[in-house]
């Protein structure tokens, strides 16, 4: 009997460690389930707002688009103005040799211009510089992004 006993106390004891694994079994499909539920909640709630961050990320885009765009175009410009402004140098140097003709010939009535040159108001013409300055200067913090 002492062997039908070891037997049967081996089997109860097979037997708790099943109730104790099928025990834990339980739990860990109850956790995996749980976290199953959690993760297609998750999903439920951040499709939406990943499809806004999605969608304003393509937006944000075009608008980069569109600046540079807009930016080459402003380019364009600038090389047009530095073309006219090249044009209107070699204006000016002719212009220059009219004026030291001018001058030569007319240097009394230069004399009386100057007298009058000398009256001009340069306060106001820098402050009308400084308003220049401000006015261009995000332009060419803008343009300076794009090198």
């Amino acid at each position: 009997m002492d062997g039908n006993r070891t037997e049967k106390e081996l089997l109860e004891q097979i037997l708790t460690e099943s109730r104790k694994r099928t025990l834990f079994t339980k739990i860990a499909a109850a956790s995996a389930a749980g976290i199953l539920a959690a993760a297609v909640i998750l999903l439920v709630f951040a499709l939406p707002k990943l499809s806004q961050a999605a969608e304003n990320l393509n937006q944000v885009a075009a608008q980069a688009q569109e600046i540079m765009g807009e930016a080459q175009n402003a380019l364009v410009q600038i090389e047009d103005a530095a073309g006219e402004f090249t044009e209107l140098v070699e204006g000016l140097s002719e212009t220059q040799e009219n004026v030291n003709r001018f001058v030569i010939d007319n240097s009394a009535a230069l004399s009386d211009t100057v007298r009058q040159i000398g009256s001009i108001d340069y306060e106001t013409l820098n402050q009308a510089i400084r308003d220049l300055k401000d006015a261009v200067e995000p332009f060419a913090k803008l343009v300076n992004r794009f090198k």
